[in-house]
């Protein structure tokens, strides 16, 4: 008897574990080509900054490095506050030093994993209604389907191929997120569900400054569920904890916004111009319909609840609990539109992560109403299902193929080897001439390039960089933390190392000992 219950809970898991492994497997086979990436200027400078001249980074001297080389330490100053982040590549440096392998390999393992994750929650929704071999079939390829769905969106192309994006940690938040969100929903009194939300949350805010959009969900949702609940000291622990938390991350960013007049990125965020742009969206419209869509939905089938005891007593404990799909559907829109004044004026697709995830959870929430609320046509909605799938991974990316996808990850791979190559040159070059200076050629005052040079060169050398022109933008400690600019004086009599960006220009008075053209 005890082996025919234990092979009726292999035969039920095994299916879940197939669909999880192929979404990871289709998540390598897509990004798989940036494994062969190397370490780039920006963002990637901050490894060198942590490992330093001597190119480790003791556990010892995680904390010491974080408060006095990046924005830890400068709680107030600095219009970026992202603990989780750093320590993460603190951690990544401590282990693997400057070796970009694995660090791509975690990337589109943590990408592959949300991927994975809505696949998961779709099948074990679905799983339970289909009685028929066809349909479970059905079930299962549309639950893989939706996690190709999310591997396709555009947004990875900026996250997973590259090593500086703060978002592939939010990636993996909201695995935690996401899953305590579905738990609590069928069981409030799971102190497991609270606290995989409140980590998963944590992890993000703490990524990510600009995702306390998920917070007011989690103040729904406890609101809801509290009076239902066994675990109220945990909910009101875990409120206070969350709040707390991203008061003292805003405020600081707040402080040092208020100093600066603007963000990091020197944004001023207009209404009007956010109006315009969200009204252009057509996302937005099928956001709505599908709001409508689900609501009348359940308004419709409120009659058709199970009447146990359980669902009964569901029922009286959280009236709300019968419109999970409009709740998530309006959780989903509320992220879309913060995430879109937020960004407003953003170019880069890494921007768009949290509103193109959003728009996967609305179109999984209203692909799994469609079917439960069919139950006299379920084969048939499956099948649309499928169709709507189909379409909308052809939609996806802008309409890109995996082809496609598999040549970004492999240009993505090219150019970082090409600009490394340029690292490794100005590396070598500070070992073959040690007393020479480091001098910067800029054709406009580009502060990133500048900041990536000064922490490369400091890793290699322990010195600061210095400029082959004045720029007003690039006055004395403008750039912040520990690297202060100067200008080289050709009076010197000193032979720099010039690296110049884009071409050559400006040194009619000046002999460089070698050139580097990044």
């Amino acid at each position: 008897m005890g082996n025919k219950i234990g092979s009726n809970r292999l035969t039920k898991i095994i299916p879940g574990l197939l669909l999880i492994a192929m979404v990871y497997t289709s998540g390598f086979y897509l990004y798989g080509p940036a494994v062969n990436g190397k370490l780039v200027l920006i963002d990637d400078h901050e490894y060198f900054l942590l490992l330093g001249p001597t190119q480790e980074l003791p556990i010892i001297e995680i904390v010491p490095r974080l408060l006095s080389l990046t924005e830890l330490g400068h709680w107030g100053e600095s219009m970026r506050f992202r603990p989780f982040y750093f320590i993460e590549r603190a951690l990544e440096s401590s282990l693997w030093g400057i070796e970009p392998l694995p660090r791509f390999v975690l990337r589109i393992f943590l990408g592959s994993s949300l991927a994975a994750c809505f696949a998961f929650l779709t099948w074990s929704e679905l799983r339970n209604i289909s009685i028929r071999m066809p349909q479970r079939v059905l079930v299962f390829f549309l639950s893989f389907f939706i996690g190709f769905l999310t591997l396709m969106i555009s947004s990875w192309s900026d996250i997973i191929l590259r090593l500086g994006p703060s978002e592939i940690f939010v990636a993996f938040a909201l695995v935690p997120f996401i899953l305590g969100v579905r738990r609590v929903w069928k069981n409030s009194s799971a102190s497991a569900g609270w606290l995989w939300l409140f980590c998963g949350y944590a992890i993000a805010i703490l990524s990510k400054e600009n995702t306390f959009s998920l917070l007011p969900i989690i103040w729904i949702i406890a609101a809801i569920s509290f009076k239902s609940s066994r675990v109220k000291f945990l909910i009101l622990a875990g409120i206070l904890f969350v709040t707390g938390l991203t008061i003292w991350i805003e405020l600081g960013i707040y402080i040092a916004m208020a100093q600066n007049g603007g963000d990091v990125y020197g944004q001023q965020r207009n209404i009007s111009d956010f109006l315009t742009k969200l009204f252009q969206e057509p996302y937005i419209y099928l956001a709505v319909i599908a709001l409508v869509v689900a609501f009348v939905s359940e308004v419709k089938n409120l009659h058709k609840l199970n009447s146990s005891r359980v669902e009964s007593h569901l029922a009286a404990a959280r009236p709300f609990a019968r419109f999970k799909f409009t709740l998530a559907v309006s959780a989903s829109i509320w992220v879309l539109i913060f995430d879109t004044f937020i960004y407003q004026a953003a170019a880069e697709p890494r921007y768009l992560f949290l509103s193109q995830i959003s728009l996967v959870v609305i179109f999984i929430t209203s692909i799994i109403a469609l079917i439960t609320f069919n139950e006299t046509r379920q084969t048939l909605s499956l099948v649309l299902a499928l169709l709507l799938t189909f379409l909308a991974i052809g939609i996806s990316n802008k309409g890109s193929s995996i082809s496609r996808i598999q040549d970004l990850s492999t240009r993505a791979s090219t150019n970082s080897q090409e600009v490394n190559s340029h690292i490794q040159e100005l590396l070598e070059a500070t070992k073959e001439f040690p007393n020479s200076r480091v001098v910067l050629y800029l054709n406009s005052p580009l502060l990133e390039h500048s900041f990536a040079i000064s922490r490369i060169v400091w890793f290699a050398t322990g010195n600061y960089v210095y400029f082959g022109k004045p720029y007003p933008e690039l006055q004395t400690g403008s750039q912040g933390l520990l690297f202060e600019t100067k200008i080289f004086m050709t009076s010197e009599n000193q032979n720099p190392i010039c690296v110049f960006f884009g071409k050559t220009l400006d040194t009619e008075s000046t002999i460089c000992e070698t050139e580097i053209i990044f």
